[in-house]
């Protein structure tokens, strides 16, 4: 009799055991899952640019060119007015005053993919003819 009371002590203590065991484990998961700090501004997803009142109503243009060059076609829409956007973005990079940005934006007043490929052309061109000796 006295050793099923001390298994049945054994078993209460590997259950004790057990249960401590699950208890630190799962303590650790939710410790893991929850976060220990708030969210930061520096932390969370970058705030964009407000778009200015300029680059609106140039959106509005490119895609009223959009719709009239490929009527009903929404996905060439939406390509031409997105590829638009960025080279638009990236001719904002350059200083107003470069006489390679000026005559570009002169040849193609409403086409900024012309525009940044037509400039980079000529600095590729300027660069390998100042490069020849």
């Amino acid at each position: 009799m006295a050793n099923i009371f001390r298994t049945m002590a054994n078993k209460k203590q590997h259950a004790a055991i057990g249960g401590l065991i699950l208890g630190i484990i799962f303590n650790a998961a939710v410790a893991i899952a929850a976060p220990t700090t708030t969210k930061t501004q520096s932390q969370t997803a970058p705030q964009q640019k407000p778009e200015t009142a300029e680059k609106k109503a140039i959106i509005e243009k490119l895609k009223a060119k959009a719709k009239n060059d490929w009527p009903n076609d929404y996905s060439m829409q939406e390509f031409s007015v997105k590829k638009q956007i960025a080279a638009y973005d990236y001719m904002l990079t350059i200083p107003n005053d470069d006489p390679i940005k000026q005559k570009a934006q002169n040849d193609y007043p409403l086409d900024f993919s012309m525009q940044k490929f037509c400039y980079l052309k000529q600095i590729e061109a300027r660069d390998r003819l100042n490069d020849i000796k």
